[in-house]
């Protein structure tokens, strides 16, 4: 779905990004709080889907409940570059799970859902109140094993294709242990 939206963003102006990555607590996880565990990937999706942009700012905000040992809800804002805003909203204080993206630009307003895989566009508004809905195609597959494929077609033949480099995943790292510090996590 993302690699879609991606596709579908070409040639238009990017204004915002908007990621919820919510659902209940996870008891696998131990050792860190909602920023490691979920708002890392959003970081990774911001810089993926505003490639041009670079990050000029942030703030981040996070709570913690009564019984939680590290933060279990945060947001974090990012302004980049060219006026481009992004938000990755996290929490695991939601009952049931929910990943969603939303995208702005200068010719539509794109919804994906990142659980169902569902991606619509929404563009052309009129002043009577009218717009146009377009679903997008999408062919549904598992990110899990997309990534895996993708993986071992760069192993056989050196191409990575779009698959995340390791420098792409330290810098999402790199930006989410400056939120957790609350230093400034531009990068």
């Amino acid at each position: 779905m993302i690699s879609r939206l991606a596709s579908e963003l070409v040639g238009k102006r990017v204004y915002s990004i908007s990621i919820t990555r919510v659902g209940p607590f996870p008891p696998r996880v131990v050792d860190v709080g909602v920023l490691v565990d979920l708002s890392v990937h959003d970081v990774d999706l911001i810089r993926f889907l505003a490639r041009d942009h670079k990050i000029l700012e942030s703030r981040v905000f996070k709570g913690r409940s009564a019984n939680a040992t590290f933060e279990d809800s945060a947001v974090v804002a990012f302004r980049l570059d060219s006026d481009v805003v992004a938000t990755a909203t996290t929490n695991w204080l939601t009952p049931f799970k929910k990943r969603t993206i939303e995208v702005a630009t200068d010719k539509a307003y794109y919804e994906g859902d990142l659980v169902t895989q569902e991606l619509v566009e929404y563009s052309a508004y009129e002043t009577d109140n009218s717009y146009v809905v377009r679903h997008c195609n999408v062919q549904r597959e598992e990110p899990l094993w997309r990534e895996l494929c993708a993986f071992v077609e760069y192993l056989a033949h050196g191409d990575p294709g779009s698959i995340a480099t390791v420098e792409d995943g330290l810098a999402a790292l790199e930006i989410i242990g400056r939120c957790r510090t609350l230093e400034p996590c531009t990068g």
